[in-house]
C-alpha cells in the first residue's frame, strides 16, 4: 500500500541524519529534542497516512521503496559530493 511508503520514506530521513552523525563522524550530537520531534513527527504521520485502515503488509513493495531510496540517496550523494560526479570537460569547446 501507499501508506507503508510515506511511512518508509519518512522514517528514511531519520536514518539519514543519524547515520550521517556515524559515519561523517561530526561533533553535533543529537539533542533530546531531535528525538521527541521525530517521534512526534513520525505519529502524526501514520495517523495520515493510514486513516483508519489496517497495516497490510506487501514485503515486495516495501522492499521496492528501500532499494529506490537507497539508490537514489546514493545518486543524490554522488552528484553533490566534493569529490563526486563531475562534468566532462569539451574538448572542442573555448574557454
Amino acid at each position: 500500500m501507499a501508506s507503508n511508503v510515506g511511512v518508509i520514506i519518512s522514517v528514511a530521513l531519520f536514518f539519514t541524519a543519524v547515520l550521517s552523525q556515524v559515519f561523517l563522524k561530526t561533533e553535533e550530537k543529537r539533542e533530546p529534542q531531535f528525538f521527541v520531534g521525530f517521534m512526534v513527527a513520525m505519529a502524526g504521520i501514520c495517523l495520515v497516512s493510514f486513516n483508519g485502515s489496517k497495516l497490510e503488509r506487501n514485503p515486495i513493495g516495501d522492499i521496492l521503496a528501500v532499494a529506490a531510496l537507497g539508490i537514489g540517496f546514493t545518486l543524490i550523494g554522488l552528484f553533490f559530493s566534493e569529490g563526486g560526479l563531475k562534468p566532462k570537460k569539451d574538448e572542442n569547446r573555448n574557454a
